[in-house]
């Protein structure tokens, strides 16, 4: 009995040994440097303007709050989460729109996250892809 057994405990044991909690996904890597941006930035937009930010981590480090503040504006923010193979985002604005935004990494030795538009609340026209360099 123990024989007709065996072929199937080391079929099951192949498939644990195969998956490995510790092949994660480039999503995941990505994040972890999303969350080393964590503290306040300042720098200048393309008319020479002050703009602050804010990167806090949230959620014993499950989402990462941007808090945006530009000259003669009402502060922005963007919640980041991990979701599957990809870091999604939503972006509250004063213009009461929220564009719903994907970055897919490629791999983990990623430096830059592109952020597709994937729908929105508020919104007809979608905006432009936007970067984050990590």
């Amino acid at each position: 009995m123990l024989c007709r057994k065996l072929p199937c405990l080391l079929l099951l044991f192949g498939s644990l040994v195969a998956w490995s909690p510790l092949a994660l996904p480039h999503s995941t890597t990505a994040f972890k440097k999303l969350l080393s941006l964590a503290g306040r930035w300042e720098g200048k937009d393309e008319h020479g303007k002050v703009v602050k930010t804010t990167f806090k981590a949230m959620a014993r480090n499950t989402a990462v709050m941007e808090t945006l503040a530009k000259s003669g504006m009402d502060e922005m923010v963007s919640p980041y989460s991990v979701d599957q193979d990809s870091i999604a985002l939503v972006h509250y604005c004063p213009t009461d729109k929220q564009p719903r935004m994907r970055a897919t990494p490629d791999s983990d030795d990623v430096k830059e996250l592109t952020f597709a538009f994937q729908g929105a609340a508020n919104l007809q026209t979608p905006p432009p892809d936007i970067s984050i360099i990590l």
